[in-house]
């Protein structure tokens, strides 16, 4: 763990909070597509699609992000974001209230729910994503880590204020492009905003536990490539969407077989659970970028799907895991009296509680595809039932740490 500030860290249920919501959320994923009509597969606009996708860039990706930024910004990049416990408690809430109003209102078609829901997300990423921009800018960490980080927190509010006009122009009080505008929003957000973000975290997070080498000067700078090319995608959409798909499919086939190679040539073995989800999540991303080279826009909801339900959750959700471990050694650490020995946070979480997660997720991920292109009542039941035990293998792992803390604080007593 060194290169880690253990005394900028913020209070650990502070980053735990949003964990535990991630987690919460994932478990609901899982009953909604039990609950829900496989028919919601046959079109990206069913409104049950819409409410699941949103459930879990929202709920789980985006709640799990930010409770790692919380942890990463000041443990790792010098730059604690701005607030106080009762302001992020409350943003916590109102982050939780906004995605179950926003998702109620897609299932049961409530135009009031969507606006409110849009509204109170776009206030709680202006204000999150503000408070850690702030952060940055008080910081004296690395240049190009804070203008690497400084582009999805500047992005994200804004994505979430073009899903705001959006759900405008779907319940009829604006008119505009639904079909181009809605690329947008998607393609932002995953370029932009996920990424993005995890492409400057990598730089620090590859080397640190994964055993890459250092990123060169070079290296740091092309951290930046996940935005320039989102940018790019995005012009060229307004004119061409064959095109648009074309040079999307190839930045992430690109961007995969480059940080594939730097784990493939890492000259230190090491954290094999957490590489191994990397090499998958980075492995369906490129998969799902050489779908929509060679299939355009007619591919369908199979890339959509690996690369939403497959790659982000097994890239987030693994670093997740890691900092969960990191945040259990340091509450020990400022508990504990200065010189005692204390466990490795290898010990907090062992890797076979990781594994298992892993292959539950990569089974639910598999069969997440699958269903994608052959929906059936049989099969969605079956890929929420993976995906919901997967959830709660990843409930378990993440409370191996705090059981773990409890376990030496008492022998510590008793001793």
């Amino acid at each position: 763990m060194s290169g880690l500030d253990v005394q900028r860290s913020p209070p650990v249920d502070r980053p735990l909070r949003f964990f535990g919501g991630a987690i919460a959320w994932g478990l609901a994923a899982g009953l909604l597509m039990a609950w829900l009509d496989p028919a919601l597969w046959a079109t990206r606009w069913h409104p049950d699609l819409l409410a699941l996708v949103h459930l879990v860039v929202l709920g789980v990706i985006g709640q799990a992000c930010l409770g790692a930024l919380l942890q990463f910004l000041a443990a790792a990049a010098s730059s604690p974001p701005a607030g106080t416990p009762r302001a992020w408690r409350l943003l916590h809430a109102a982050w939780n209230v906004g995605v179950a109003v926003l998702v109620s209102g897609f299932i049961w078609v409530q135009p009031v729910a969507l606006q409110i829901g849009g509204v109170v997300l776009t206030l709680c990423l202006c204000a999150v994503c503000g408070a850690m921009l702030l952060g940055l800018a008080r910081s004296n960490g690395p240049a190009w880590l804070r203008a690497g980080l400084a582009i999805p927190l500047v992005a994200w509010p804004l994505v979430a204020a073009l899903g705001a006009v959006l759900v405008a122009a779907m319940i009829g009080r604006l008119e505009l492009d639904l079909a181009r505008w809605t690329d947008i929003h998607a393609i932002a957000g995953v370029g932009l905003v996920f990424t993005a973000l995890l492409a400057s975290v990598s730089l620090v997070v590859m080397p640190m536990l994964m055993g890459t080498g250092r990123p060169g000067r070079l290296l740091r700078w092309l951290g930046f490539a996940p935005a320039m090319a989102t940018l790019s995608i995005l012009i060229v959409r307004f004119a061409d969407n064959e095109m648009a798909t074309l040079l999307m499919g190839i930045a992430l086939a690109a961007l995969a077989a480059v940080a594939l190679l730097a784990l493939a040539r890492r000259p230190h073995r090491r954290n094999a659970p957490l590489v191994a989800s990397w090499c998958l999540g980075l492995g369906l991303a490129g998969m799902a970028g050489m779908i929509w080279v060679a299939k355009g826009p007619s591919a369908g909801l199979v890339p959509a799907a690996m690369l939403l339900g497959g790659s982000l959750p097994l890239l987030v959700l693994s670093m997740m895991l890691e900092i969960g471990a990191f945040v259990g050694w340091i509450e020990l650490h400022r508990e504990c009296k200065r010189g005692q020995q204390l466990p490795g946070v290898h010990l907090l979480l062992p890797d076979r509680a990781k594994w298992r997660w892993l292959g539950a997720q990569t089974l639910a991920t598999g069969g997440l595809a699958w269903l994608a292109a052959h929906p059936s009542l049989a099969l969605a039941l079956a890929v929420a039932a993976c995906w919901s035990f997967a959830f709660v293998l990843l409930a378990l792992a993440m409370s191996s740490p705090r059981r773990a803390t409890r376990t030496f604080q008492l022998q510590r007593r008793l001793a």
